[in-house]
């Protein structure tokens, strides 16, 4: 029912937030365009094919995009791609199954750099070169808020966290004028040293910024 009715409204919809639908089975029907769709919040893993097809008819209008777990990024990146200048929150997070090699990871780096407009971004650990991850937020200039979500990670996973430098935190946090909220893996808690951490909370307090680990 609820699918149904998104789509019998679809032309005048402008913000659709349904973070627990779970489609089984439905033919997305393809005749009707989302001129006004500003927001999605849909979960893409459970969406069968709905979150892309919706991304796609509201490409020229999106400004919100949370999905949740993306296993296999490509085709909903393609999607977003027209997208990414105007998009001003992004929850776009991996999952256990994605896909990591050189393309897939070079393909998400590109679409995350297109982000030129971004104020909030939601990211997860998979998919990712995190030894980057500061020269990326760097690029994006607009950025207000970066969570990096360690949610639902296998635990071999969590050792890529050691490639996140706290010096360089340091210096992106005191450099970056819009930065206002940085939220990072708890478990850089057992990562990095006291030392380490406390340099981290120092920057962001002098610059203003909310720092946590959750």
């Amino acid at each position: 029912i609820l699918v149904t009715s998104i789509f019998e409204n679809l032309p005048n919809l402008r913000k659709i937030v349904a973070p627990s639908l779970v489609v089984k089975s439905y033919l997305w029907p393809h005749t009707q365009s989302s001129p006004k769709l500003e927001h999605i919040e849909m979960p893409f893993s459970s969406s069968n094919g709905g979150v892309e097809d919706l991304v796609r008819r509201a490409k020229a209008s999106l400004a919100v995009a949370r999905v949740g777990n993306v296993s296999m990024p490509g085709s909903l990146i393609a999607e977003l791609l027209p997208a990414a200048s105007h998009l001003l929150e992004v929850e776009l997070l991996g999952a256990s199954g994605m896909l990591s090699g050189p393309f897939y990871i070079t393909q998400l780096r590109s679409f995350l750099e297109s982000l030129t407009s971004v104020r909030r971004l939601t990211i997860g650990m998979y998919g990712h070169d995190l030894a980057r991850l500061v020269d990326l937020l760097t690029e994006l200039t607009t950025l207000e808020s970066f969570t990096l979500s360690s949610k639902v990670v296998a635990q071999d996973r969590l050792h890529a966290l050691k490639d996140i430098k706290p010096s360089d935190l340091v210096t992106y946090v005191a450099s970056s004028h819009q930065l206002k909220h940085l939220t990072l893996p708890v478990e850089l808690n057992v990562i990095w040293t006291k030392n380490q951490l406390a340099d981290v909370e120092k920057a962001a307090e002098k610059a203003g910024v909310e720092f946590e680990l959750l």
